[in-house]
């Protein structure tokens, strides 16, 4: 094989692994933010703060991927090892739950 296609193999297998380890979060709406009982601001902040804080260890879980409940118990967990404040806590608690799955 040449080197000019085992490169151009190598680059495509390199940009598939990268593709599929990201991870698109929604973008909260209006109709999350009444469903939540939050603002669209505050879910945004939530969205946010995930992002930025969460992202470092690992990979990024869909809200929906766990019940209320379950999301209830995961955060107090990476709250300590993220050694995030209770303010950035509650804001991605808002975040997830509004697409949680119901208890």
């Amino acid at each position: 094989m040449k080197a000019k296609t085992k490169f151009i193999i190598l680059t495509i297998s390199v940009m598939v692994v990268i593709a599929a380890c990201s991870q698109i979060m929604y973008i909260p709406t209006n109709e999350d933010a009444q469903r939540a009982g939050e603002s669209l601001e505050t879910l945004n902040q939530g969205k946010m703060t995930y992002e930025k804080n969460c992202a470092k260890c690992h990979g990024l879980f869909s809200p929906e991927r766990f019940t209320q409940q379950k999301w209830a118990k995961i955060m107090p967990v990476m709250q300590k090892k993220a050694k995030i404040s209770n303010e950035e806590a509650s804001l991605i608690s808002k975040y997830v739950n509004a697409r949680a799955k119901q208890n």
